[in-house]
């Protein structure tokens, strides 16, 4: 898997990394205009031929249809300007391929975006603001060698449209959602930037060597782009990345790889012996002779080394392994999440990880996770670091990430936001106070419910103002540039705390009243057609007994028995059925402690009938046999050729093998024959069109609606597990798998390769993997048995699984126990990951010490 290449767009994001170490600043855009897509060096005569032959008349029909603006002149005093005859030639031969791709040019989209303005304008069409608003951010972003004729026609046209005046601020506002978040264009023509936590980082280390050491508290978003900054790191110093999750190891490993950066790995070491070094980082080998490929690796020698990967047991051996051969004051400590089994008082790693800060002699370290402790939290840790690496500087970096938009739903089916949780206005205050001071929490307020609030509070109906003067829209925002995501949640949050008490019940029951359910309030198709609820009688149990047949409880196949509206608690609950639809964009990701059990749940709530899996189970039951046999008949036959010493000879002509090998090999193909293929009808796969047209409310497709892509070798291989339960063959039909501890370690790498393929369905996973689980989701659900054993870090870490893809999609967290739904508010009490953390490190010298005495 780590030899894989990573995509052509993945390299240039890693790129970006590795360049912005020197260049922090660094901005990219891939975005496609004329001169690109022409492939022809940016000059002033070439852009001046391209406006002319492309785009000058069809601005010209639209200043001439719309009497409005003017053509920009292309050139000082060059309008009559003719084109010269060599470039009009070029420019007809590609007129053809520049009209087909038309919708990927930035400036003809540009063009779109005007013609629409102008269309809706005159109009008093408000569709015109869609245009506009997307005109002027899209206009935002460093796309080079924009046709900057174009750019001039576009800016006339902004400034003329904005000074028509209109509501046009308040329309933005109540529109963000659509205008915003599902705005296509503003995350397709995005610059490629260093986020500002990677900024930060680079600079603390750009000076190099300035300090005796350096402790970096790196708090930053799950998804964001954190694991993969030790490659930026890596350009000036030599990298020692310790992770406990083995996975979010390899992955920085397969980036590091398709980088062309040398990497060694330490797990499970006990000598520096145990190191192992990928073949770009050997220096000292044998080749074979025939094919002159790397066949021998001497692992002692790692000068080469950039970048080493280590588990926490490893650490000090790969520290010593990379001292050997690099000053101490160029090798940076990377730890990926110091925090994992620090919420708990006891664990098998407090003694290992107490020994590794006890003895680390590296004076460089940052320790990276969304939710460490606070520097007055671990003051101890602070002062024991300073102690032992004098004049250590100690650097926080916290930053977050507000564009996208994650909503948590109850377990009811409704958005979760601060204005519709709390009906006491002292615990808003305390809300708002604590999301401004924890400012990563803004990617869970959802942008749709915020801006009614605000249009509500901010804007009024009926002419009722209820915020303070100087919060209306208009007087908050200068201008249509200023409304972004962000700035909308910001705005939310002043709104929030500049409220009246007196006047906030009246607000909180006005929004509470208004609610409506964001997933549950469908049901079936019979439910969603209008059509009667009944009991359906599968077997007559008088006739049953009287023809002597085995009474069976059977499943009727219509979907009358589903509810129309769910039970208290329960919306959202039938991912495999009811409420499969609402999964939409990509996988999703159930958080339970006991995996076993929500398993059974979905497979027995699929109604798939009995004889059904019946059939499923009898089949896995016989191709486990054949598996077994042909195991077995495999073995001998290697036994049998291995004491032939010609084998490789002989096995390559069938003609040429012993009798009784020919034998062995005739029956393999017979038992190979003899494997069931493993099939599920579409009706029982989740979001497929037969299960949408069942499930889905009315029985209408959402083309959106996420489906499992389980290709038939995948299938096979699975099927071909001995020591797996047959339930979880049957759910991987219907696209849904598991992390969970399997003796069948084979399964848990297909799941891993299917996940990390965004392939799943859904995956059901113990909250163990939430620190490891480095994966694209699309939605999480938080099961009811997780209430007594996270915490609001833990929680934190779990929710950072959902919305990691470059894009807004339609991002959800479902609580499944609204009890332990405490984001909002500041931990009660004293933060257990701080206490265990300042005695593992701070105490370390004390505590283990005497542990070991």
């Amino acid at each position: 898997m780590i030899e894989i290449p990573v995509s052509a767009e993945e390299k240039n994001i890693l790129q970006l990394i590795m360049d912005g170490f020197e260049n922090p600043t660094i901005c990219r855009n891939k975005t496609e205009t004329m001169i690109s897509f022409i492939k022809i060096a940016p000059t002033e005569d070439m852009e001046r031929t391209i406006y002319k032959f492309f785009f000058e008349k069809e601005i010209a029909a639209l200043v001439k249809k719309y009497g409005v603006l003017s053509v920009p002149v292309a050139g000082a005093g060059a309008a009559g300007a003719p084109i010269r005859r060599a470039d009009s030639i070029r420019m007809e031969n590609i007129s053809e391929n520049i009209n087909s791709n038309r919708d990927n040019i930035f400036e003809f989209i540009q063009l779109d975006f005007c013609k629409k303005i102008l269309k809706y304008l005159p109009a008093g069409d408000k569709k015109y603001a869609y245009y506009l608003y997307t005109l002027i951010h899209t206009n935002k972003s460093k796309i080079p060698h924009k046709n900057k004729y174009v750019q001039e026609f576009a800016a006339n046209l902004i400034s003329h449209t904005l000074a028509a005046g209109g509501e046009l601020y308040t329309h933005i506002l109540k529109n963000s959602q659509d205008f915003i978040e599902k705005n296509k264009y503003i995350f397709q023509f995005a610059d490629l930037e260093l986020y500002e936590h990677q900024r930060k980082l680079f600079s603390v280390f750009r000076g190099g060597g300035s300090a005796p050491g350096n402790l970096v508290l790196y708090l930053a978003p799950t998804g964001t782009g954190k694991t993969m900054s030790p490659l930026g790191l890596s350009q000036k110093f030599r990298v020692i990345f310790v992770c406990v999750a083995r996975h979010v190891g390899l992955a920085l490993a397969k980036s590091a790889i398709s980088m062309g950066k040398s990497i060694a790995f330490a797990f499970g070491c006990e000598t520096a012996g145990d190191i192992r070094l990928h073949y770009f980082s050997a220096k000292e080998y044998t080749t074979n002779r025939r094919s002159g490929m790397i066949q021998k690796v001497d692992n002692s020698v790692g000068d080469k080394v950039e970048i080493i990967i280590c588990d926490i047991k490893s650490y000090l051996c790969a520290m010593n392994y990379m001292m050997a051969f690099n000053p101490i004051e160029e090798i940076i400590t990377f730890w990926d999440e110091p925090t994992i089994t620090l919420d708990v008082e006891h664990h098998e790693l407090h003694d290992t990880i107490a020994r590794n800060w006890r003895e680390n002699l590296i004076p460089n370290m940052v320790l990276s996770c969304a939710t460490l402790p606070r520097e007055e939290e671990i003051a101890d840790v602070i002062a024991d670091f300073r102690a032992r690496f004098d004049g250590a500087e100690v650097t926080t970096i916290s930053s977050y990430d507000i564009k996208k938009s994650v909503a948590l739903i109850n377990k009811d089916g409704y958005v979760v936001t601060p204005h519709t949780m709390y009906s006491d206005y002292a615990a808003v205050l305390s809300c708002v106070e604590h999301i401004e001071q924890t400012p990563s929490l803004l990617k869970y307020l959802d942008l749709k419910e915020i801006a009614e609030f605000l249009m509500y509070v901010c804007v009024g109906w009926n002419g009722k103002h209820i915020c303070k003067r100087g919060l209306g829209v208009t007087e908050y925002f200068s201008s249509v540039a200023e409304i972004t995501m962000g700035s909308i949640k910001e705005y939310y949050l002043k709104v929030l705390k500049s409220l009246r008490a007196d006047s906030w019940g009246e607000i909180h029951k006005h929004m509470i009243a208004r609610a409506v359910r964001k997933i549950g309030g469908g049901g079936g198709a019979a439910a969603a057609r209008g059509l009667p609820l009944q009991k359906f009688v599968s077997v007559d149990g008088a006739a049953a007994r009287a023809g002597g047949a085995a009474m069976h409880k059977t499943t009727s196949l219509e979907g009358g028995g589903v509810r129309s509206t769910p039970a208290p608690g329960t919306a959202g609950v039938f991912l495999t059925t009811s409420d499969a639809h609402t999964l939409t964009d990509g996988p999703t990701i159930y958080l339970a402690e006991d995996v076993n059990k929500i398993a059974r749940f979905y497979l027995q709530q699929s109604n798939i009938p009995e004889l059904i899996l019946t059939r499923i189970s009898a089949a896995i039951t016989q191709n486990n046999k054949v598996h077994e046999e042909i195991d077995k008949i495999q073995r001998d036959i290697e036994d049998a050729t291995a004491r032939d010493s010609e084998k490789e000879k002989k096995m390559s002509n069938d003609a040429r093998l012993p009798p009784a090998v020919q034998q062995m090999m005739g029956e393999l193909a017979a038992l190979r024959r003899r494997i069931q293929y493993l099939s599920l009808d579409d009706i029982y796969k989740p979001n497929t069109l037969e299960h949408q047209a069942k499930w889905a409310p009315g029985g209408r497709v959402n083309p959106a609606a996420f489906m499992a892509d389980i290709d038939e070798h995948i299938v096979e291989q699975i099927a071909a597990l001995t020591n797996i339960e047959n339930s979880w063959k049957i759910l991987l039909l219907m696209g849904i798998g598991s992390f969970v501890k399997h003796e069948c370690t084979e399964y848990i790498e297909i799941m891993k390769r299917l996940a990390y393929e965004q392939k799943l369905y859904m995956i059901i996973a113990s909250s163990d993997y939430i620190f490891g689980t480095n994966y694209q989701f699309c939605h999480s659900v938080l099961g009811k048995d997780l209430t007594n054993v996270i915490t609001q870090q833990k929680m934190i870490q779990s929710m950072g699984r959902v919305g990691r893809n470059n894009i807004q999609r339609d991002y959800t967290i479902r609580f499944r126990d609204d009890s332990y739904m405490t984001l909002y508010q500041p931990v009660r009490g004293e933060n257990i990951e701080a206490i265990v953390m300042s005695r593992l490190f701070a105490g370390a010298a004390v505590e283990v010490g005497e542990e070991g005495a």
